[in-house]
């Protein structure tokens, strides 16, 4: 399975993934609001690990292919690699960060 991001994101000066996320939804109303209201967007702030599993959900590397690059970048500081990435996709999935392609 692979995982393709769903929303909005920048990355911060020290390299980490800050996902934005529309206060006021994504419909042309929401952003008309949000543009007279300002601060249109709130935000989550990733670690290292959860941004570079975010930067690598690009709609082309696959869960394996994610898990083999924080063993190759984190080593132990990410064990268990398997069971912490299944969950943070699943907390990803289950706020619509991401979705899933075949």
């Amino acid at each position: 399975m692979v995982p393709r991001r769903t929303q909005e994101w920048r990355l911060t000066h020290e390299g980490e993934v800050r996902i934005l996320i529309p206060r006021y939804g994504k419909s042309s109303l929401g952003r008309w609001v949000a543009a007279r209201l300002g601060r249109p967007h709130i935000t989550v702030n990733l670690d290292r690990l959860g941004s570079a599993v975010w930067q690598a959900c690009d709609g082309s590397t696959s869960v394996g292919g994610i898990a083999h690059r924080l063993e190759e970048t984190f080593g132990d500081d990410a064990a268990p690699i398997h069971e912490r990435l299944a969950t943070f996709l699943k907390e990803l999935e289950r706020g619509r960060f991401i979705k899933w392609k075949g």
